[in-house]
């Protein structure tokens, strides 16, 4: 069984090791997203149980961050918040842009976890969405962190499965590559060196091999990559009919009359 996802926000130098150090004692399955352009694609990457918001020195708008999380996913969303002034005010705005609870920063790691945990309870993994993604033959598996080809387990990396995962949710459709590079590596496209996404993708290709019913990863030139799937050929034959077999099809079942 998959461990639940929890996805902390944080500001992009934050330190995070204080949430980390939190969390990791308990059963959870605990990954960070920097608040960015990219942030609301991240986190739904992810397919996250709790949402954490870790705020620290009004280094962001927490309001505005909440309101955009809270209408874009259907996750709990707990507030970590050292914000000086009035924390009921504080409190009620950030409950009405979204937030399910708030909480001093310097709350306990046992309230924390505690708050993680009913979260959890209103919005159990039995009715996330579906963990599998299925593209022609190939099957992305995202709570196992694995890929089925033609039916078979195949070894993929990390990066490559995050890869294949982002083009196989929108099949046929162009990806960019900046939006390919900030969702695989969880940085801006401006820090990422355009190489690596081209052996990502030269990597996957090659352990996706080809087949009738095998999606194909084309380029698109000055924009990105595509999972192409063709819905046909996962009902072709696996070679040519023969014309005596075509033939038999077509001709039809005599019928024997009685005098």
């Amino acid at each position: 069984m998959a461990l639940p996802e929890i996805v902390v926000v944080h500001a992009r130098r934050g330190d995070t090791s204080i949430v980390a150090s939190r969390l990791e004692t308990a059963p959870f399955n605990v990954s960070f997203v920097p608040i960015s352009r990219a942030m609301i694609d991240l986190v739904r990457c992810s397919r996250p149980d709790v949402v954490v918001i870790d705020h620290v020195d009004g280094a962001f708008d927490l309001v505005r961050v909440c309101r955009d999380l809270g209408s874009s996913i259907d996750s709990w969303i707990i507030v970590l918040s050292g914000e000086p002034g009035d924390p009921d005010d504080r409190s009620v705005r950030l409950l009405e842009a979204g937030a399910d609870v708030t909480l001093d920063r310097d709350a306990s790691p046992e309230l924390l976890r505690a708050y993680v945990r009913v979260g959890l309870r209103d919005r159990p993994t039995a009715q996330r969405a579906a963990d599998q993604i299925h593209v022609g033959d190939v099957i992305v598996d995202l709570d196992a962190h694995m890929v089925l080809v033609g039916g078979e387990a195949v070894q993929c990396p990390p990066r490559q499965f995050q890869l294949l995962a982002e083009l196989a949710r929108h099949p046929n459709v162009a990806i960019a590559h900046e939006q390919l590079m900030t969702i695989v590596w969880g940085q801006q496209p401006s820090v990422v060196d355009p190489r690596r996404l081209r052996m990502a993708v030269g990597l996957l290709r090659s352990l996706l091999g080809s087949g009738p019913s095998r999606p194909r990863i084309e380029t698109v030139p000055h924009v990105g990559y595509r999972l192409t799937v063709n819905p046909t050929r996962a009902t072709e034959p696996d070679g040519p009919r023969s014309p005596s077999a075509s033939a038999m099809q077509r001709t039809p079942t005599p019928t024997v009359q009685r005098p």
